[in-house]
């Protein structure tokens, strides 16, 4: 409604909307339809890593069309990587965005960009609150330490006063 736009990951619980897109990019590729891509290359922590970024309209037939207000572009993102034993690794994920077709870059930038933050809080998570290594086992514990953590890093992160990393300004606290 204030003219913002999303891009959207396709996961395996919603089995309609995978479908649809999984047939309109097949569809695309068999056909004469506009597609456009992007690549980009990154090289760090010891691996290569390769993303191919596909973006085409959504086509007048997706099946889901009418479910997501807006609805103008799919991206299908291909990543490989080699590990540091020298492994090639693939994987593909779906998404869903009000942005045009011809705006694939930005459709690049909001992916890698989700990336990065979800990276980000679970290295801090772990780094800071040991959360790999929690052994509550008791029916909804993880979840609510899980709660509890995921506060206490916000406070943590805007508290006025305390200097340094998160691990630094916990141990101030």
């Amino acid at each position: 409604q204030q003219g913002g736009d999303y891009v959207i990951s396709v996961k395996g619980n919603q089995d309609k909307l995978e479908d649809a897109v999984h047939e309109a990019f097949t569809e695309a590729f068999d056909g004469d339809e506009e597609v456009k891509t992007r690549e980009t290359h990154e090289h760090g922590h010891g691996r290569t890593e390769t993303r191919l970024y596909t973006v085409i309209p959504v086509p007048q037939t997706f099946a889901e069309r009418e479910k997501w207000e807006g609805l103008k572009s799919l991206a299908m993102v291909t990543r490989e990587y080699q590990d540091t034993n020298g492994q090639t690794h693939t994987g593909v994920r779906y998404y869903i965005s009000s942005l045009p077709a011809r705006r694939a870059k930005t459709i690049a930038k909001a992916v890698r960009g989700h990336w990065s933050v979800e990276n980000q809080l679970h290295w801090a998570m772990d780094v800071a609150f040991g959360e790999d290594t929690n052994r509550s086992r008791q029916a909804n514990s993880q979840a609510n330490l899980g709660m509890l953590r995921r506060t206490a890093l916000s406070l943590l992160k805007n508290a006025e006063g305390l200097d340094g990393s998160v691990n630094c300004k916990r141990k101030q606290a």
